[in-house]
């Protein structure tokens, strides 16, 4: 008998659990086969514009091109590489989706989101994406960027991206990141109040059922409508969030980072009720300066974070501090603190399930097959130009989150 491809009329690439077990756990569902999972594929940015793709079955050997050039000479180093996320076409095929640093390409024109060909060893250009600017005309920055599937099943699922809030940027592609259009979020309660505007959002994450969350400050925004739209809660009565810095879900819950008082800090909740957050969880790590992990505090850095089948790995892009921890609802255990050595900072961080890959700076890349407990060095001072070593940035899978 043949592997299951859908359960219900909903893919198999899209589910996320049956009858409250992570997919990744199924092997068969009444005798009948669960194909593999996994990533067969990892892609990441870097420094400068480059790109670059590896085998799974190989991460010390990466392939790098100028994949964001276009006619403009100069655009190659005009914007770095930031976050990288794979999803579906309009046909339901597997793309990667990036943005960059610069806001402001060639120019006037935009381009701050874009889009792979479904076979990415082609070597060919991605195509810009151009995000509408405001009425005063400022540019999109975008910081985070996701593809989950919609409640319907439909085969082109949802993008969403976000970042720079000072213009209210909130976009949501359902054509398969073909065409964009900008979720107004700027009449919520508490978004552009005092400097929370100013607040970039640094996280956006999907259950995989047509539900989105973002946070930003104290609040958490919420849409049930494969991010049509969203509301507003204020859930966090006591120990507020000074600075939301990255959000992921897995088994059946959502967890946010954030910082208060230059420390980094965790809570969690049950998807079933995302009013209820279990208490505040301080990071790991030695009673000094240089060895916490330590708190972005500006828009250009956050915590990066990814998580699978309950296991859940955060690190800081100021210093190379891995914290990691298990999350059942509104319950976080197994705190424990991890740190590399001799590579640079974190720029990217991803995990199929079983293989968790981190993009530094300085062109190292680090995986750990343990949930982020050790991890080896793959790529020393990767050269995407053939001169010198350039910062690594976003790093993607060709699996599709949450699991």
């Amino acid at each position: 008998m043949g592997d299951i491809n859908q359960i219900n009329d909903v893919p198999a690439a899209n589910l996320s659990q049956v009858n409250d077990v992570p997919y990744a756990n199924i092997s068969e569902v009444n005798d009948q086969g669960v194909a593999a999972s996994g990533a067969t594929q990892w892609a990441l940015t870097a420094y400068d514009g480059y790109f670059a793709y590896a085998a799974n079955s190989d991460l010390t050997s990466w392939t790098a091109y100028d994949a964001y050039a276009a006619a403009n000479a100069n655009e190659q180093n005009s914007g770095d590489g930031e976050i990288i996320a794979y999803g579906k076409n309009a046909q339901g095929a597997g793309i990667y989706v990036a943005t960059r640093s610069s806001d402001d390409q060639g120019g006037n024109s935009l381009r701050e989101l874009h889009a792979s060909t479904t076979d990415i060893t082609d070597g060919n250009e991605w195509t810009n994406i151009n995000l509408d600017s405001d009425d005063a005309g400022n540019k999109r920055h975008m910081q985070c960027l996701m593809w989950g599937a919609r409640a319907n099943g439909a085969t082109a699922g949802t993008w969403m991206a976000a970042g720079k809030q000072n213009t209210g940027a909130v976009f949501r592609s359902i054509d398969g990141a073909a065409t964009w259009s900008l979720i107004d979020i700027s009449g919520l309660a508490g978004h552009s109040d005092g400097s929370n505007s100013s607040h970039y959002i640094q996280g956006i994450a999907s259950d995989g059922a047509g539900n989105w969350m973002f946070t930003q400050g104290p609040r958490i925004y919420y849409s049930t409508d494969d991010g049509a739209s969203f509301a507003v809660s204020t859930p966090f009565s006591t120990n507020a969030p000074g600075r939301a810095q990255g959000i992921t879900f897995t088994n059946n819950s959502w967890v946010v980072v954030y910082s208060r008082s230059s420390e980094i800090r965790f809570r969690s909740c049950a998807a079933s009720d995302i009013t209820d957050w279990g208490d505040e969880v301080t990071c790991v790590g030695p009673s000094s300066s240089n060895g916490d992990m330590t708190s972005p505090s500006n828009n250009s850095t956050n915590v990066k974070i990814a998580s699978a089948n309950g296991n859940v790995v955060a690190c800081s892009e100021n210093n190379l501090q891995i914290n990691r921890f298990t999350v059942d609802g509104k319950t976080i255990s197994n705190l424990a603190r991890t740190v590399p050595t001799g590579h640079g900072t974190c720029g990217g961080l991803a995990t199929d399930g079983t293989t968790w890959v981190m993009a530094c700076e300085d062109g190292d890349l680090i995986t750990s097959t343990d949930n982020g407990a050790n991890w080896t060095q793959r790529l020393n001072a990767f050269q995407a130009n053939g001169s010198s070593a350039i910062d690594l940035a976003g790093i993607a899978g060709n699996v599709f989150y949450p699991l």
